[in-house]
This record gives C-alpha cells, structure tokens and sequence, in this order.
C-alpha cells in the first residue's frame, strides 16, 4: 500500500525508522485480514510522533504524541476502537494492562486489543 516517497524519506531521518517504523509496513494488510474496518480509529501505543504509525497502517487514531492520557474515558471522549501495540519495541506497557481487553490478533510483532 505504501510506497517509498519524500515525506518517508524526511521521517527516516527524524526518527528511528529502521528501528522502530519499518515493522509497521504490512500491518494495513494485517488488520485488513482480521476484518478491521478502514475507518476504524486505532491508538498506536508508544508512537511518540504525530502520526508516522497511523500513516504507514492506513488508519485514522491518535498516537501517545496527542493522546497522552492513556484512561479509558478517553479513549471513549476520542472514539478510539483498538489499541496496536508494537511488542517488539514496546516493552513497558504496565500503565495500559487496563486497556488490554479482547485480543483481536498477536502476529508479526504486533499486538491489536478491542476496546470497550
């Protein structure tokens, strides 16, 4: 879905692209198998970028960078549907054990949560 492009080359050289922002490509395809919807609106937990993560998953949400406030109230204020969570790179997640309610899926380093 994503191509190489000028805006992915600047975030390469802003952020930890290979570390951190590479896994992402495939994840569109990821959520697309599991019936996720297009406009479904996903927390990508521990993006502390504007958005590079919603952007290379396809999907509107917030990343911690806007929605620092992990509570479920608001999640709920901002229609947030899921939570993705990278478990390669994300390692301290205590303070949103809380949020971790359905699993929808754990594949490719990647962990995707319903939330209610």
């Amino acid at each position: 879905m994503h191509q190489t492009n000028r805006y992915v080359d600047k975030l390469k050289n802003h952020y930890p692209y290979d570390d951190y922002f590479q896994s992402y490509y495939g994840v569109d395809k990821l959520l697309s198998q599991y019936g996720i919807d297009p406009n479904a609106r996903i927390w990508c937990w521990a993006d502390n970028s504007s958005s590079i993560s919603l952007y290379l998953i396809g999907h509107r949400g917030w990343t911690q960078f806007y929605h620092a406030d992990g509570s479920l109230a608001a999640c709920k204020k901002y229609q947030i549907q899921h939570l993705l969570i990278n478990t390669a790179t994300d390692k301290d997640q205590g303070e949103i054990q809380y949020l971790k309610n359905e699993l929808v899926f754990a594949e490719k380093g990647f962990e995707l949560y319903k939330i209610y």
